[in-house]
């Protein structure tokens, strides 16, 4: 883990849009960050859970899927599930 972060207002809002957390989101996927050691990391793909407002999740992805690698996933209650099903 490379930190943890929050992010408040409404996910509705469109990014771009004042309050929209996914203007953070952005800055978050597309930051780099250096280790004591001088190594710089990168985000190289992100997975965006679309349980709760898919469309808006979508549309943050869509287009960057190639790109970035931003994809949007469904999560799961069980803790061992599998990361993409064998039936994939």
């Amino acid at each position: 883990i490379i930190n943890r972060f929050k992010f408040i207002g409404d996910p509705k809002l469109k990014r771009g849009l004042h309050g929209s957390p996914w203007n953070e989101l952005f800055k978050i996927l597309i930051n780099k960050w250096k280790r004591t050691d001088g190594v710089e990391l990168k985000i190289i793909a992100a997975g965006i859970d679309s349980s709760y407002l898919p469309d808006s999740v979508y549309e943050f992805c869509r287009g960057y899927e190639l790109s970035r690698k931003w994809y949007p996933i469904k999560g799961s209650r069980q803790p061992m599930a599998e990361i993409i099903p064998t039936k994939y």
